[in-house]
């Protein structure tokens, strides 16, 4: 979708007829799913007041509102790259997001603290040393928290969550002590939970910090039309009536209420708006040769890659941790997937034995039907509670990244000898029957038969199909990501959150995958013209 550098947003939304509003999906009470699965919530109420103003100013009565849902981990780059044309969620308005994108004024005011269970005995952040604490991946509190951890040398356990409601699952189910989070996120999510009496929100406020709406760079008139619809909100006393709506009444879905009263720095903003941030001067500088005006709407900088991290080495250090995390994730899946296929494909074409084939058989139709997501979720949350409380506990009790490892290896694992059975038994059944006859009638047993007329035979005709597997496995591990495992894609929207630069750190992560899709290939091939039968090819045709 082209910028339009000459008339910037509004002239995109005046010839296109349409405005992509990027919204969050669990962010309570700020832009969340309500109980029919429409996007409500206090941003929500700001964008939509923001869209009719459009509409009046462009003379579009009837123009076409699309909702985006966004991530942390992605909400930068939709802005920038122009699929959303402004995002209204719980987005921190911060001077190294500015490099990237721009900010409406300030729609809220919030202090970061945690959330534990009521009678947990945590109440201030040096309790959390040692300990297990999760937060949002691509948040500025995950910043804060591996800030806290580093300088202060407080040896926790830091898990970062795919979203807000995860997160508060990771802490609901055991797996962390502690969720640390905006204030106003973690009233939302105890609103949510079971039994809201049982967590409490600790420790003293530890920065304040603005959320605002999130706008493409050096594009001032849209700017001011936006800052023009929240200053006449805020000045009318609308915008308290709403904060009223959403922080101190009964909300849906559930009808609770985050009995959140207006702070005072909520007050001030109300009396006065504005876009400034508290790491420094929120507004954005406007010269006569603005990127976009050049025609440089992205500020290449590959030397980000060599740049220190907030805990020391370089950000292309945390790609290559994320590359080993991602070869020893495949590769010890891949291992347990071959060996499992290969002897659950034989089982599938022992005819002689009807059980064994229906269990094999209904193995490939469980694993193989079922998303790969909700197996992973099933491995990492589910599998514990399932347990006996003892093995569960003990689960619980690993270090975080070694659960989310094992979690991702027994999901992909699995999931992949669902796979590589169906080829194995189409390898073998294949070959002509008079093998098996044969072998049978030389004083075999089946499983000798199996062993050394089948299957040295039908591993070398299905090795392509199994080049692919191999690789697949290379390419599901990226699922991992959404349980905070550090593996190649993980480390790549860390970057991105840090940084700010999304196309050097995808652009690197490509460049790795195909690296190892190179590799892998080479090695297969090689493999194959060692293991190839002269004149065979497959099913004992020449």
């Amino acid at each position: 979708m082209p910028l339009h550098a000459d008339g910037g947003t509004l002239q995109k939304i005046k010839e296109n007829k349409v405005i992509t509003i990027g919204h969050r999906e669990s962010s309570l009470p700020f832009s969340y799913y309500g109980a029919n699965q429409e996007v409500v919530g206090y941003s929500h109420t700001f964008a939509l007041k923001i869209v009719e103003a459009i509409k009046s100013r462009l003379d579009l009565p009837d123009l076409n509102v699309r909702l985006m849902p966004v991530t942390s981990a992605n909400r930068i780059t939709l802005v920038q790259n122009g699929t959303v044309d402004m995002e209204c969620g719980s987005t921190t308005n911060n001077a190294e997001r500015r490099k990237q994108v721009a900010f409406s004024n300030s729609l809220f005011v919030v202090s970061t603290r945690f959330m534990t269970r009521s009678n947990s005995g945590l109440l201030d952040f040096p309790h959390l040393a040692g300990k297990t604490v999760v937060t949002t991946a691509g948040t500025t509190s995950e910043r804060l928290l591996r800030r806290m951890n580093d300088d202060k040398q407080m040896g926790m356990n830091i898990i970062s969550a795919k979203d807000h409601g995860e997160a508060f699952l990771t802490l609901e189910t055991g797996r962390a002590v502690a969720f640390m989070m905006d204030d106003a996120l973690l009233y939302g999510e105890r609103a949510k939970a079971k039994n809201p009496q049982d967590w409490m929100i600790a420790g003293p406020p530890v920065t304040l910090e603005v959320y605002a709406c999130m706008l493409r760079k050096d594009d001032p008139d849209f700017k001011r039309l936006v800052n023009a619809v929240i200053t006449r909100m805020m000045l009318s006393g609308e915008a308290e009536r709403i904060y009223n709506k959403w922080f101190t009444t009964p909300i849906p879905p559930k009808g609770l209420n985050l009995d959140f009263p207006l702070s005072e720095p909520m007050r001030l903003l109300y009396e006065d708006p504005n876009d400034i941030s508290f790491d420094g001067d929120g507004q954005e500088s406007h010269s006569a040769g603005s990127a976009l005006a050049a025609g440089k709407g992205y500020q290449w900088n590959w030397q980000v890659l060599l740049s220190k991290t907030p805990s020391g080495g370089t950000y292309l250090d945390w790609l290559w941790e994320g590359l080993r995390w991602t070869v020893l994730l495949s590769l010890s899946s891949w291992c347990v997937a071959l060996l499992l296929g290969i002897f659950l494909g034989v089982l599938r074409t022992v005819n002689s034995k009807p059980y064994l084939v229906l269990f094999a058989k209904a193995y490939v139709e469980l694993f193989r039907n079922v998303p790969l997501l909700v197996q992973l979720f099933t491995w990492y949350f589910v599998l514990p509670e399932l347990l006996p409380d003892v093995w569960g506990d003990a689960i619980k009790q690993w270090h975080p990244l070694w659960q989310q490892f094992f979690a991702a290896w027994l999901c992909l694992s699995l999931f992949t000898a669902a796979r590589i059975i169906e080829q194995v038994r189409t390898a073998i059944e294949s070959l002509p029957p008079g093998r098996k006859n044969a072998g049978l009638a030389l004083g075999m047993n089946l499983p000798q038969v199996y062993r050394f007329v089948l299957l040295p035979v039908a591993l070398r005709i299905t090795l392509p199909p199994l080049t692919s597997e191999f690789l697949n496995i290379f390419k599901n591990s990226a699922v991992a990501t959404t349980i905070g495992l550090v593996e190649l894609s993980r480390q790549a929207q860390q970057l991105v959150d840090y940084t700010a630069q999304p196309y050097e750190a995808f652009i690197s992560v490509t460049v790795l995958y195909l690296l190892i899709n190179v590799l892998v290939m080479l090695a297969m091939r090689r493999l194959e013209s060692v293991v190839r039968i002269p004149r065979f090819t497959s099913g004992g045709k020449t």
